[in-house]
């Protein structure tokens, strides 16, 4: 055992970090691995080995429930040069947590929206600041219970601010939203829809080029932003044209205050046509329960941990750098729908009409 090790298995507090070594110690009793580096994080432990001569990277991962068995710990690993980094993720998450948030607390941020929980509490993003986010899940696991929190939170947080646009070609998931949003339940109307976004992002372009600033956040009027919410994603593979203006979107209208949240519980490879590259067109992804060439395909390839998350129904891993877990919120449409109908009424927007300016606040 080397002298970090030693130390760590000494040291109270260390409960992951011992169960970790002595499985080390158990199953490589002769030459196991060295652990170099130690530290505790948000969300549980991460531990850095160097493997022995004679041991691969893969011989290690093997031994994943080793670990898992020994922890209680979810397990990700991450290759490094010649180390072999261990995330540890602990599991002291609600398994339901009810919609509830206070807007006022993040009036710095654009467009908050609380996912749910994570170890540290309320898990809260900016939407202007990713500027897309995919969501994933299959039927039963959370997803279209998140999609109804985020246009929820969008209305009540933002509503001043944004228009938002609902593409569902199910007809009837968003009714709620009739008065609030376009509800676009059509291909010809999508397809006129994205290309009008797709003229509004041109413009905007320019505006930004004529002003010398990089985003609409810097303009000193104050453009509305525009939240297009898809779901299910997978639909809009109906039409050529939509997939390449949706696409355009994606890559161009970054910094035009045009923001792209996209779900779908059809993931595919027809799903992943239609959104592209995702790690790159989406920063952002959340992930419910899948298998875990389904978790590294939205998560990326050295994130397998949505086929770890349990039978916890709204339990998911969050990636916009480095992956997080959590809880996310429980509200049923009959909530949402008393939640938006509290608000002031606005002009809906049109799809024949531009964004106005908004008016001073």
């Amino acid at each position: 055992m080397g002298i970090l090790a030693k130390w760590l298995a000494k040291r109270k507090g260390n409960d992951i970090a011992f169960a970790v070594i002595e499985t080390v110690k158990t199953l490589w009793p002769d030459d196991p691995p060295v652990l170099i580096r130690n530290s505790k994080t948000d969300t549980g432990r991460e531990m850095v080995y160097h493997m022995p001569r004679d041991m691969s990277f893969d011989d290690f991962k093997r031994k994943e429930g080793n670990f898992r068995a020994a922890t209680g710990c979810k397990i990700a690993f991450k290759e490094e040069g010649k180390a072999l980094t261990m995330h540890l993720f602990e599991d002291k998450l609600p398994k339901e947590i009810d919609y509830n948030w206070n807007p006022s607390e993040y009036s710095k941020m654009h467009l908050p929206i609380p996912l749910g929980v994570d170890l540290n509490g309320l898990f809260v993003i900016d939407l202007a600041e990713l500027p897309h986010m995919f969501l994933s899940g299959p039927t039963g696991t959370g997803k279209s219970m998140i999609t109804r929190s985020v246009a929820t939170s969008l209305q009540i947080g933002s509503a001043n601010k944004m228009y938002m646009v609902v593409v569902d070609y199910g007809e009837v998931d968003y009714l709620w939203l009739e008065d609030k949003a376009l509800l676009v339940t059509d291909v010809d109307k999508a397809h006129q829809v994205f290309a009008m976004l797709n003229k509004e992002m041109d413009k905007r372009k320019k505006l930004l080029v004529k002003h010398r600033v990089e985003k609409v956040t810097k303009l000193k009027e104050q453009i509305p932003f525009i939240v297009v919410l898809i779901d299910e994603f997978a639909e809009i593979n109906q039409d050529e044209d939509s997939v390449k203006m949706v696409n355009r979107l994606l890559r161009v209208g970054r910094k035009t205050g045009i923001h792209i949240v996209a779900a779908t519980q059809r993931l595919s490879s027809t799903t992943i046509k239609g959104a592209g590259d995702i790690k790159h067109n989406f920063p952002a992804r959340l992930s419910f329960l899948c298998d875990a060439v389904n978790s590294r395909m939205i998560l990326g390839e050295d994130c397998d941990l949505a086929s770890k998350v349990g039978g916890v129904k709204g339990r998911a891993i969050y990636r916009h750098g480095d992956p997080v877990e959590i809880q996310t919120f429980r509200i049923d449409p009959e909530r949402a729908e008393i939640l938006v109908n509290q608000l002031p009424q606005r002009e809906v927007f049109r799809v024949e009409q531009s964004p106005a300016l908004l008016p001073p606040r």
